[in-house]
């Protein structure tokens, strides 16, 4: 009988190159979607991507760093786009669990966040700086007016997982919330990117000890472990 062949599975973090002239080589969390640190040349990105996929407490630490880099009055807001969303992009229906309508709109205003819809009529916000990158069209609502909207794969990672679930399960009502499955946060099957830890659906930065869980989560279980043992 033939072998199947292996599948390989991609590290997480890998080089890239500068956005701009004059900019570092980059370092980018494939399955987040964010440049995590920049390098002054290729060799010295490819060894920090090499050290981020072997040393877990580097990545966490890295991680850190970009957050605390965050400042202004959004900045508590863009780390939550980091955490949550992908390639700094997160749905409203989410982002409004972390933060307030009000808040969100009064960012916006001040140029702080951007919105933007996918071409499905889903709304996320953004950084400006995403939001410059992405490409917008802008359609004309039944009122005349005009949104940005772009595909849905520039804003949304797939989900391998909930894909792989029949129709019938994935749009079914779940059985806690009453909505379905699909678009349940706390429903829905855990992604391998996805923190497992409660109710928390942060992207996990690493597997801290083989378990999956974000770097926000994991002192939690730590402590709760070092309780349990007493």
């Amino acid at each position: 009988m033939a072998r199947l062949p292996r599948t390989t599975v991609p590290p997480r973090y890998s080089t890239a190159l500068p956005l701009l002239a004059g900019h570092g080589h980059r370092v980018v969390d494939t399955r987040s979607g964010y440049t995590l640190t920049e390098r002054p040349d290729a060799d010295a990105a490819r060894l920090t991507a090499e050290e981020f996929n072997t040393s877990p407490r580097a990545a966490v630490n890295a991680v850190r760093a970009l957050d605390e880099a965050q400042s202004g009055p959004a900045a508590h807001v863009l780390r939550s786009l980091r955490r949550y969303g992908y390639q700094w992009a997160l749905e409203q229906r989410e982002a409004v669990t972390l933060h307030s309508y009000h808040e969100l709109a009064g960012l916006i205003e001040a140029g702080h966040l951007a919105m933007v819809w996918s071409i499905q009529g889903r709304p996320f916000y953004v950084t400006p700086d995403r939001f410059r990158d992405l490409p917008t069209v802008f359609l004309e609502e039944d009122t005349g007016n005009e949104f940005p909207s772009v595909p849905e794969s520039e804003l949304d990672r797939r989900r391998a997982r909930l894909e792989a679930m029949p129709s019938k399960e994935r749009y079914s009502p779940c059985e806690l919330h009453g909505i379905n499955t699909g678009k349940c946060a706390i429903c829905r099957p855990v992604e391998e990117w996805q923190c497992d830890w409660g109710t928390c659906w942060a992207n996990a930065v690493t597997r801290i000890e083989g378990r999956q869980m974000c770097e926000r989560c994991a002192p939690s279980m730590d402590s709760r472990l070092y309780l349990r043992e007493r």
